[in-house]
């Protein structure tokens, strides 16, 4: 994700989709490490 927001620069959107597949304790390490990438948004990264 680093990579494609160094390539696309600050000005193009981005999101992710986890589609639920990651646990609680691996989601929140996720959203804290990719935050810096300023993304558009994030879906669904815990299950329902």
């Amino acid at each position: 994700m680093q990579l494609l927001r160094e390539s696309l620069g600050p000005d193009i959107d981005i999101a992710v989709d986890f589609h639920a597949k990651t646990r609680t304790s691996v989601a929140s390490i996720l959203v804290k490490e990719i935050e810096p990438l300023n993304l558009r948004f994030i879906e669904e990264p815990l299950p329902a």
